[in-house]
């Protein structure tokens, strides 16, 4: 999700999404964090890049040609170790709020908007292999009661967890829409007084599974079941269970206006801590403990919809699959989440390399081009 300046909104918009925030220190309550408060460090990964090394070379290339101007951090890692990076100062926000410039480096804290989504597809992975939550060929209806008379008068009794999970519920939803709009889905979601009963009451457009369609209400869903199934809040079952294990003790997760964290757009973490979470889409595991199951990573890795934005990028279960790992795609296959302002994970699991790129491109029609060139001219080189 893209936020926008708080000055920018409605009045009435304001109370609610003026930024709150969980923490490893109140993961159950959300509470007001100051932009400027200080944020503990978290460790850094180990480093065994040699200067001169072809990746590390080959960024700071990169970097010297401007290519890289927006970014504010790259890491990229091999087999769990950092073998490049670069840090820049720049202008950034969080969640809108604006923050001036800020002098980013491996432990600074950084919005990865939508990467959020494919952090909770893990969760909810996790959660399934411990039976907490609904297997992907559940019907929602019997899972969310409370709202099976909406769903059943929108048309979508038939909708399971795998049409959520693959953003194929083929109901109406218009996130194109600026986010200033009030018709944007988030947004109209946020405002709402039952976020779940607007998101679920959407009328069908096409048969459920037909087509992707970008959502932030089906990671919404995603989120309240989680929530129901593990009995914590989002922010302590990843906590307790991805981020902990990962070694990841800094981090905040947004609150959205209902005062629960916002499953599809709210985590902060560092670049270091990206890549971390990149390494579990390799094969599941972090430092020869299994943190996501395997059979869940194979099937969330397995192409859903065929196609996303563009031909050369299919999707998974709440899983980005570019380059040959798309129908439509070429080059190095790589696994992975995107958030609006140019924030990309790419796991490569055929090399062992994940990078992670954050960017302050928020809400700009070129984001993402300073992640696809570390991916083109950094490491497909490598790999030839």
């Amino acid at each position: 999700m893209a936020r926008i300046p708080l000055s920018s909104m409605p009045r009435a918009w304001r109370t609610f999404l003026r930024p709150r925030v969980f923490t490893p220190a109140s993961p159950d309550r959300a509470r007001r964090v100051r932009a400027s408060e200080p944020v503990p460090s978290s460790a850094t990964s180990a480093r065994v890049g040699v200067p001169g090394s072809a990746i590390a070379s080959r960024l700071d290339h990169l970097a010297a040609s401007g290519a890289l101007d927006r970014a504010h951090a790259v890491v990229i890692t091999r087999d769990g170790a950092t073998v490049a990076e670069h840090f820049r100062s720049g202008a950034d926000a969080r969640w809108g709020e604006r923050l001036g410039v800020v002098e980013h480096g491996p432990a600074t804290l950084h919005d990865l908007r939508s990467v959020t989504k494919t952090v909770t597809g893990l969760l909810y992975g996790i959660a399934h292999e411990e039976g907490l939550v609904p297997p992907p060929e559940a019907r929602l209806v019997d899972h969310l009661p409370a709202h099976r008379r909406s769903m059943e008068a929108a048309g979508s009794a038939d909708l399971t967890v795998a049409h959520v999970l693959s953003k194929t519920m083929g109901t109406a939803w218009r996130e194109e829409l600026p986010y200033a709009d009030a018709r944007n889905g988030e947004i109209a979601m946020e405002l709402a007084r039952d976020r779940d009963a607007y998101i679920l009451s959407q009328p069908r457009t096409e048969p459920a599974g037909t087509r992707w369609r970008y959502s932030g209400g089906a990671t919404a869903i995603l989120g309240t079941l989680l929530e129901t199934g593990t009995g914590a809040s989002l922010p302590r079952f990843a906590a307790a269970r991805l981020l902990g294990p990962l070694g990841i003790d800094t981090w905040q997760w947004m609150a959205g206006g209902n005062g629960h964290a916002s499953p599809a757009s709210g985590l902060r973490l560092s670049a270091t801590g990206l890549a971390r979470v990149g390494a579990l889409l390799l094969d599941g595991a972090w430092r020869g403990r299994q943190v996501v199951p395997r059979a869940w990573l194979e099937r969330a890795t397995t192409v859903a919809a065929e196609r996303t934005w563009s031909a050369d990028a299919a999707y998974g279960f709440h899983v980005y699959l570019g380059g040959s790992f798309a129908p439509g795609g070429a080059g190095p296959g790589w696994r992975g989440g995107i958030g609006n302002g140019g924030q990309y994970v790419m796991a490569l699991p055929d090399s062992g390399i994940v990078a992670a790129v954050l960017t302050g491109a928020y809400d700009q029609p070129d984001q993402g081009v300073e992640a696809r060139a570390v991916l083109s001219e950094v490491i497909a080189p490598s790999l030839a």
